[in-house]
């Protein structure tokens, strides 16, 4: 199988592009073939309202055309304009429903191309999200450290007023409270697998990964 490198896109793996020249293909002839049709239809109608005036028939009315000096132009009769509308609309359909599968097969394509592209970003994919981890529980702790500071010196009576409140953010609750939102937080993590069941541990006892 063809290695992915960085910075490749679903237009470097040749099935994926083979897939997508055959349904742009099969869109170019059917809008050919829906150009064609309404002239085709036209044709028909020109030919199916000839020779109605005083009631000529075609051959009729070429013939006056031909006496009168006239060149005379052979006109597709009525029944072989009919065969080939008839004929244009099958093709139309059978196109239509070839786009149909192809548009199908192209998405299984593309989604098996972008299943090799996330097998092979899936390592920095983990160590993104338990970077992330990392930074809330740093945050957490410091958000620890400065609740400790305020519950120490309420313990001994010093009024902590004079100290800056902290700005509106998330209260991430006691690591201990199984219902706390840090609680939630890392056990999101792990049900994710991008924490193993030690690291759980080792975080609940307040130590890092």
């Amino acid at each position: 199988m063809k290695k992915i490198s960085d910075g490749m896109t679903l237009n470097d793996d040749a099935d994926y592009v083979a897939a997508a020249e055959k349904l742009t293909n099969l869109k170019n002839r059917l809008s050919k073939f829906q150009t064609e049709e309404p002239m085709l239809l036209e044709q028909v109608r020109g030919v199916n309202s000839q020779g109605q005036d005083r009631g000529e028939s075609v051959l009729e009315k070429q013939a006056s055309a031909l006496l009168a000096g006239k060149d005379v132009s052979v006109s597709p009769d009525l029944a072989s304009l009919s065969k080939q509308l008839n004929g244009l609309r099958t093709k139309m359909k059978v196109l239509a429903k070839a786009i149909e599968i192809q548009t199908i097969k192209l998405q299984a394509e593309k989604g098996r191309v972008s299943a090799e592209f996330c097998k092979k970003l899936m390592p920095q994919h983990k160590e993104n999200n338990r970077n992330v981890l990392r930074s809330i529980l740093s945050a957490y702790h410091c958000q620890a450290s400065e609740r400790e500071l305020r519950f120490g010196l309420e313990v001994r009576g010093i009024v902590a007023g004079q100290l800056i409140g902290m700005p509106d953010f998330i209260q991430f609750g006691r690591m201990g409270d199984v219902q706390s939102r840090i609680r939630m937080i890392v056990r999101g993590y792990f049900d994710r697998g991008f924490i193993t069941e030690e690291e759980l541990k080792k975080i609940i006892d307040g130590k890092n990964i």
